[in-house]
């Protein structure tokens, strides 16, 4: 299971990205994909291991820094993708 979320951003570059993203990861071997609603739910159902990782383009900082440390907490971290658009990626057992 994968979380996301669409973002605010209705610029059509911006929808592009994240609907080319989308197909991407339903092209994978995966259960579904959900949105709870904010980063910081999705970041807690990845650090208990609900889902397996969470993804958002155009997340910011101020989404991510609560959620972030209750996954660093439960023994995940960044999947080494920080630093590309759309800030870091976090999955539980990935951090180092």
């Amino acid at each position: 299971m994968v979380c996301t979320e669409f973002g605010s951003s209705r610029d059509p570059e911006v929808v592009e990205k994240i609907l080319c993203s989308l197909r991407a990861v339903l092209s994978i071997p995966t259960h579904g994909v959900r949105g709870a609603g904010t980063a910081a739910i999705n970041m807690c159902l990845v650090a208990s291991g609900c889902v397996e990782a969470y993804y958002e383009i155009g997340i910011h900082v101020w989404d991510i820094a609560a959620g972030s440390l209750l996954v660093t907490e439960a023994g995940g971290g960044p999947d080494g993708r920080a630093g590309r658009a759309g800030g870091p990626d976090v999955s539980p057992g990935s951090g180092s």
